[in-house]
Formats: structure tokens, C-alpha cells, sequence
């Protein structure tokens, strides 16, 4: 059920160096939405969700997360506060196993609504089962990022960043991810999802924003989105 706003970027600038990658950028997220950040490499997707998990600090502008406002906050508090992060490029430990990766980011926070344990976990994502005693060096890409998004959700989030989620993955495991994202948004977790896959994610997304060089220049929900084919293909080449 959408609920009140739980993340809100007002205003935000934000720079690598001299180069000017957010420009005013301003973004509401409801409670148990799912929310579509949208463009082609390099124009600022990354750069918000980093921004909204306190790995890079904005230049302006101010970051209210679940009611708490600060432009300056790190990132283990901010997913102390119920923000987990599947980066892009999954991250995973090389040289822990998948058990050992997923338990080292197992927190049970007080106030939590769910509980996310490896039990859950590994029903989410049977194939990890078989896998545990295996270092994460050793998985396929798909498994990473299985193993990516279940470290995550071991954090108990209440909110969830994924960063081009089905990237460079095979069709088969595409969907499998796919399928679990929409479970998890059925379980009630805010979701702000990167990804190329328009169709999937006009399918799942309550809105979509598409970024073009640092600003938004577009905000709506599926209908509108898709009624603007020209709109596709000049930013997103669909």
C-alpha cells in the first residue's frame, strides 16, 4: 500500500570534480512504491542513487530520508535508518563464501516491519543453496547477483536501490530477477530500480523519471510513459 514519503532530493547539485553531473534534481518516493530511474549511461542514474545512500554528498540542494533531513549523513547510518544498495557491478566479497557474505550483512533493526533471515533469503533464491560453501569469486554473474540482492535484503531494508539490476545477465536469469523484484514488491519494500528493460519496467514501476545530462525531463507513471513513443526514443533510443 503506498504510504507516506519516505525519500525526498530537493534541489540536489551534485559534482565529480569540476564536471556538473545533478542539476536541480528533485525527487519524491512514496512508501511501497516502485520507482524507475530512466537514460542512456551517463547522464546521472548512478549519481542519485549514491546521493540518496550517502556515497557521494550533493554540492546543494537538501536529502530528507524517512523524515530525517541532511545533506551529509554516511552511508551505515543511512542503512542503519532501512536503505539497502545493490551497486552496479554487484560488489560481492570475492573471498568470502556465499554464506559468509550473505550473514555479514544479517541485521535485524528495531522498528522493522519484516524479517529477512537466510532461510528467506535462500527461499527467495533457491540456486544459492547448493551454493553456500562456494566464494563469491566462483558464482556465475547471475548467481553475484542473486547473491547481491540477498546480502541486501539481509539488512532488513525498507527501502531498496537496485543499480542496473538485469545487466549483462542471460534472459533465463533476467526474468528469475525480474520475478523476484516483483515479489519483494509485494512484500512492501519501496524499490528504486536502474535498469535498460523498458517494458519490465513499465510492468512493475509506479513512476518513472528519465534523466537527460544530470536533469529530469520526464516524471509520470506506465500509461503516460509508454502513450510517448517519441519520448522513448529520442532519450532512450526504444
Amino acid at each position: 500500500m503506498i504510504g507516506d514519503t519516505v525519500i525526498t532530493l530537493d534541489a540536489i547539485n551534485a559534482h565529480y570534480g569540476a564536471s556538473h553531473v545533478l542539476h536541480d534534481v528533485d525527487l519524491v518516493i512514496k512508501s511501497g512504491t516502485c520507482v524507475s530511474l530512466l537514460g542512456r549511461n551517463g547522464m546521472g542514474k548512478t549519481t542519485t542513487l549514491k546521493i540518496i545512500m550517502g556515497l557521494l554528498n550533493p554540492t546543494s540542494g537538501t536529502i530528507t530520508r524517512k523524515g530525517m533531513r541532511a545533506s551529509r549523513t554516511e552511508p551505515h547510518l543511512i542503512g542503519k535508518w532501512g536503505v539497502g544498495y545493490v551497486p552496479e557491478g554487484r560488489e560481492i566479497f570475492p573471498n568470502l563464501s556465499v554464506h559468509e557474505n550473505l550473514l555479514v550483512a544479517a541485521r535485524f533493526r528495531s522498528g522493522a516491519t519484516r524479517k529477512w533471515d537466510l532461510e528467506r533469503v535462500l527461499t527467495l533464491f533457491p540456486k544459492l543453496t547448493s551454493r553456500l560453501s562456494h566464494l563469491g569469486a566462483h558464482l556465475s554473474g547471475g548467481e553475484q547477483q542473486m547473491l547481491s540482492i540477498g546480502r541486501a535484503l539481509m539488512t532488513n531494508p525498507d527501502i531498496l536501490l537496485l543499480d542496473e539490476v538485469t545487466e549483462g545477465l542471460a534472459p533465463l536469469i533476467r526474468e528469475e530477477i525480474w520475478a523476484v523484484i516483483e515479489a519483494i514488491k509485494v512484500d512492501g519494500i519501496t524499490i528504486v530500480v536502474i535498469d535498460k528493460d523498458v517494458s519490465r519496467l513499465a510492468a512493475i514501476a509506479d513512476n518513472h523519471l528519465i534523466i537527460v545530462k544530470g536533469t529530469i525531463v520526464f516524471d509520470g507513471d506506465s500509461a503516460t510513459l509508454l502513450a510517448n513513443p517519441k519520448l522513448l526514443q529520442r532519450h532512450l533510443g526504444v
